[in-house]
């Protein structure tokens, strides 16, 4: 953790006292590429993909926002996203060897959004995507909720990985596994979610992404973002009976766990539309 600290630290030390376009990391003779937008500032080595992201990540943005129904509103502090698309050296780098997303608080309470964001497939769009939008709606103060972070982010994957998703649930179903329901789902934070195990983490993802599905597809898009802006405020099981009409925590595991199981039978057995996995914004 410290070196992941330190390099961090020495590579926006650099950027932020240089006018040169780039920075040496330590130990290396990797220059790092440095581009500023409205909203981001982007380091990346590979300098392609640098600037393929500074002429397409706001458009990336607003696309990943927006077709939940919410206004693409500008970040606090630009969100700060470093970029490797060689999977090694981001393990040696940063020790860690998925992308991550990291929302700070400020002295004055505004927030600063961080990616550190590994990109080595042939897609750009689809990770930057996933990683864009759970910086946005996490640094939200209106739709704070964690679980709606990563699971509206993550319905920004590729079909093929949300449906990877929901198999991967429906065999913790079939397996009778323990499960996360409406009083842990709800009320797991980002810090507590970094100490789950790999396997927890992964289906606390893939939950959540059922779970936005749920009150999204069922629900419709004005009781969703309703939903997360109040149950952001604190009283979540309050929020669930005002807005969904669920009388509490138990009542809600009743449909969430029966809408998980037919979701991921069907998604298994080939029967849902694609179009149902997928979202779009809805014109009030």
């Amino acid at each position: 953790m410290k070196n992941f600290i330190f390099v961090f630290a020495f590579v926006f030390a650099i950027v932020g006292v240089c006018d040169s376009s780039f920075a040496q990391a330590p130990d290396s003779d990797l220059k790092w590429h440095r581009w500023t937008t409205d909203n981001f500032v982007i380091l990346s080595i590979d300098k392609e993909q640098g600037d393929y992201l500074f002429n397409n990540i706001e458009d990336i943005k607003e696309t990943s926002v927006s077709k939940w129904g919410i206004k693409n509103s500008v970040f606090d502090n630009r969100c700060k996203i470093i970029v490797v698309k060689d999977k090694e050296l981001f393990e040696k780098m940063f020790r860690i060897d998925e992308t991550r997303v990291e929302i700070r608080k400020n002295s004055d309470e505004s927030s600063q959004a961080i990616i550190w964001c590994l990109i080595d497939g042939s897609s750009i769009d689809i990770p930057v995507s996933v990683a864009v939008s759970e910086a946005h709606f996490a640094s939200q103060k209106d739709y704070g909720c964690f679980w709606a972070s990563k699971g509206m982010s993550l319905l920004a994957q590729s079909l093929s990985d949300i449906k990877a998703g929901a198999k991967r649930v429906n065999g913790f179903i079939v397996e009778d596994k323990p499960m996360y329901f409406g009083k842990s789902i709800f009320n797991i934070n980002r810090a507590q979610y970094k100490k789950l195990s790999v396997e927890h983490k992964q289906l606390f993802d893939d939950e959540s992404v059922l779970l936005c599905l749920m009150l999204r597809k069922e629900f419709g898009q004005v009781k969703f973002l309703s939903f997360i802006e109040e149950a952001g405020r604190g009283d979540i099981e309050k929020s669930l009976k005002e807005v969904f009409g669920f009388n509490d925590f138990s009542d809600f595991d009743v449909s969430f766990k029966t809408y998980m199981n037919d979701v991921s039978r069907d998604v298994l057995n080939d029967k849902t539309p694609d179009s149902y996995l997928g979202i779009k914004a809805v014109s009030q």
